[in-house]
């Protein structure tokens, strides 16, 4: 288990938005986020992680996509 802060879940938020088309929920997108940020990383060539939910208002979702 890691911690990941609310910018690093913004940030992972922002990359699936941008790089892959999805809409997804903060804690949906904070495995995503702890990948990103070094926290957790591949030990042994390819890892999964499962990126699950959408429950995210439009208007957050559109203020995330706004940040930088």
């Amino acid at each position: 288990m890691v911690l990941v802060s609310d910018q690093e879940i913004a940030a992972a938020i922002r990359l699936l938005a941008r790089e892959h088309g999805l809409v997804v929920e903060g804690a949906g997108a904070a495995g995503v986020a702890a990948l990103v940020s070094g926290r957790i990383g591949s030990r042994s060539g390819r890892t999964a992680i499962l990126v699950t939910g959408r429950n995210i208002t439009p208007s957050l979702f559109a203020q995330v996509l706004q940040a930088t």
